[in-house]
């Protein structure tokens, strides 16, 4: 059962980083991507802890999930006002960066 577990959160990782490649054209869209692929290391680190009956990989999983909740809101912040300077967030304007 476990093994399924982990082969979830690999399928899940692997859509997320397939994602990160293929929609490079839109900001939002790459930053939802990277948040299912640390959504995904979050996944795996509950199931492993699970196998280890152990309480580190849920203490670093919830250190994880709040670094990438204050880096979305941070990234969020800066795509809108971005977008309030420029007009658009399309990969020809975010590429001068």
């Amino acid at each position: 059962m476990i093994f399924i577990s982990l082969f979830f959160c690999a399928t899940i990782g692997l859509i997320g980083i397939s994602g990160l490649f293929l929609n490079k054209s839109n900001l939002i869209q790459v930053l939802v991507s990277f948040e299912v692929v640390v959504l995904s290391i979050i996944l795996c680190l509950s199931f492993l802890s699970e196998i280890n009956i152990s309480v580190y990989p849920v203490v670093l999983s919830i250190l994880v999930t709040v670094t990438s909740a204050a880096e979305v809101a941070i990234g969020l912040i800066l795509i809108v006002l971005y977008h309030k300077i420029n007009g658009s967030i399309s990969s020809k304007f975010y590429i001068q960066l």
